[in-house]
């Protein structure tokens, strides 16, 4: 399994397209420039690219993408790894950054270890309607975010809804167990967790299973039946309008699809691979 590595030198591009807008629009140049300096996440713009193109290396071959094209928007069209430090680097999109740029709503800590919402009245809103890009029906579907906090509480960590239900809701850890649903299929406990600390994938296996893990590990699955579009609602991160709010920081949010008809979001190795390169992305940060 590919993970963080020297990227070959006789590859068409230095880079996976994908960094040059990314890197472009969060504002950090390809030189010895030092962000973070005197914490434990100082890190040259050098360092920062060389490590986000590893990451990019490793998912690509983890989920069947040709290297050296710029393809991750097809399987993760939505990925947002907070580098850099601030609210206007960490709002955009790996995948596109001029598609699902962030807006972050009440109080935010931004800092080289992530993003933290203050859990009164913070939330963040990938703005633009997940229908629009990801076209696809729950059938075919993962969500994710990495947690920093471990916390007891009754919290929104990622949630979407259509009409007055929620089509996808994820909670890291409520008295002892992870919550999620997906698809309008209820609020479900599932597994006793020992801490909310980690990368939460939930996972839509089959048309009549969904999966939630952490860190590789199977919190726990619910039969649940799916079929059911979002029309118009953003991705939420961190609670929405209205309460619930997480106090949990973040180092990424994201999420994934197929094309529409497909059933099953990522596979058992897709899902690994990818958990795996984001851990080993994170730990060359320090975070």
């Amino acid at each position: 399994m590919r993970t963080l590595g020297i990227i070959s030198s006789s590859r068409r591009w230095r880079y996976q397209p994908e960094i040059y807008p990314f890197m472009e629009a969060i504002g950090m140049p390809n030189n010895s420039t030092v962000y973070h300096g005197g914490t434990a996440y100082e890190k040259t713009g050098i360092q920062f690219w060389n490590y986000l193109n590893a990451l990019l290396v490793g998912w690509k071959i983890t989920l069947g993408l040709t290297l050296d094209y710029n393809n991750l928007f097809t399987r993760v069209p939505l990925a947002y790894p907070t580098i850099g430090g601030t609210a206007t680097m960490h709002k955009y999109n790996l995948s596109d950054p001029s598609k699902f740029e962030a807006t972050f709503y009440g109080g935010w800590t931004h800092d080289g270890s992530g993003a933290e919402p203050n859990g009164t009245n913070a939330y963040m809103s990938s703005t633009e309607g997940l229908f629009t890009h990801f076209r696809y029906t729950m059938e075919s579907a993962s969500f994710g975010f990495d947690s920093k906090t471990d916390i007891d509480g009754f919290h929104l960590d990622m949630f979407a809804v259509d009409g007055a239900r929620p089509n996808i809701l994820l909670r890291g850890n409520y008295s002892g167990s992870a919550h999620s649903q997906f698809d309008n299929s209820g609020v479900n406990s599932i597994d006793s967790i020992a801490d909310s600390l980690g990368l939460y994938i939930l996972n839509r296996v089959n048309a009549n299973l969904y999966e939630v893990h952490k860190e590789n590990s199977l919190v726990g699955s619910q039969a649940k039946t799916c079929g059911h579009e979002i029309t118009s609602s953003p991705l939420y991160s961190a609670g929405f309008s209205g309460g619930q709010y997480s106090p949990r920081k973040r180092t990424l949010t994201f999420g994934a699809s197929k094309p529409q008809g497909t059933i099953g979001g990522f596979s058992s190795g897709e899902r690994t691979g990818f958990t795996n390169n984001w851990r080993a992305f994170d730990n060359a940060l320090n975070r």
